[in-house]
């Protein structure tokens, strides 16, 4: 029987080709993965990334920091010095006139600007509730009204005639804390001969020596007969805002400024007086007042000199006068410490 032999031919010549392009092709592989690799391996030449959660606070102290070298860049150091800011007590207006007055630089007074209308009207220290302006009323009038009375507790009543004769007149002492609202509530005789008689309604507090602090008035229709008819009352807001002095200052330079707001009843000018303890009055001025908005709150101004010869305390008093009262019809006050 016959053996067959089977012989294998290998070409070498076709292995080693092959083996070249495996070599080839793994070195190629080689470089992409090098490369590949270089774009997360650190470079030197660019900046290390800032994680996203402290950017917000890199960039404030960036932003810092650059403001802080224009500013001294361009200002002197005595301009970058922080100024600090004086707050004034609300409680300032309850202190006695020994209190410590609050300075203020001579000769300011007469550079200050009008003041600006406020956003909002303080309320009255004197407030009618009943009865309205222009009710019509029969004996006894029932009032009704909140106020601030004086330390002492003390506010007065007045009922004036059309012809300015006084037809009523009584003191009040009121319980109520410094500076606090106190309930008034009154019946008001009265007696006319004719039918019918127009009348003016006061309520006016005093200070501890005398001087008028603040003053209210409503007018009314008296009736000899019938029954009243009654008005709702008007808005609480204050007739006359004092903005300028702010009280317990203490005021130098031999001239005094005296601005705010007010809400006319009548013609007539304002009258800005400096009254003294012993009541006398050292200085006074008309005021001039704006004639835009008509019908509400308008800003007023006006410059008072005075003379004293050592630190005196006087009461700042805005009042409006009109008809045939020889009294105001309404007045607002500070008290100031004037300096020569």
């Amino acid at each position: 029987m016959a053996v067959t032999r089977c012989s294998r031919h290998i070409d070498f010549g076709h292995i080693v080709k092959s083996k070249r392009y495996i070599l080839h092709f793994a070195g190629i592989l080689v470089m992409l993965f090098f490369s590949s690799c270089s774009e997360f391996l650190p470079n030197p030449a660019l900046p290390t990334l800032i994680p996203t959660a402290y950017l917000p606070t890199a960039i404030a102290q960036t932003a810092q920091a650059l403001v802080a070298a224009s500013a001294s860049a361009t200002l002197p150091a005595a301009a970058l010095a922080v100024t600090p800011t004086r707050t004034i007590s609300a409680m300032a207006t309850l202190q006695a006139p020994s209190s410590t007055p609050t300075p203020q630089q001579p000769g300011a007074s007469t550079r200050t600007p009008l003041p600006e209308l406020p956003l909002e009207i303080p309320f009255a220290e004197i407030q009618f509730v009943s009865p309205g302006a222009l009710s019509r009323v029969v004996s006894p009038i029932e009032l009704h009204a909140f106020l601030v009375p004086s330390d002492s507790g003390r506010a007065r009543v007045e009922l004036y005639g059309e012809d300015g004769r006084l037809m009523f007149r009584k003191l009040f002492i009121l319980n109520s804390s410094p500076g606090f609202q106190a309930n008034l509530r009154s019946e008001i005789d009265f007696e006319i001969t004719a039918v019918a008689e127009t009348a003016t309604l006061v309520i006016s507090v005093d200070d501890t020596y005398g001087r008028l602090k603040t003053l209210a008035s409503q007018p009314l229709i008296l009736l000899s007969l019938g029954e009243s008819d009654l008005n709702p009352p008007d808005d609480f807001l204050a007739p006359i805002v004092i903005q300028q002095p702010e009280t317990k200052v203490l005021i130098q330079g031999g001239t005094l400024v005296v601005s705010g707001l007010v809400r006319k009843a009548s013609d007539q000018p304002l009258l800005v007086e400096l009254i003294t303890t012993d009541g006398k009055v050292i200085g006074s001025r008309l005021a001039g007042v704006a004639t835009q908005p008509e019908g509400g709150h308008r800003l007023f101004a006006a410059e008072i000199p005075y003379q004293v010869g050592t630190p005196t305390w006087v009461r700042v008093t805005v009042s409006e006068s009109g008809g045939r009262m020889e009294r105001p019809l309404r007045l607002s006050s500070v008290e100031v410490l004037l300096s020569p």
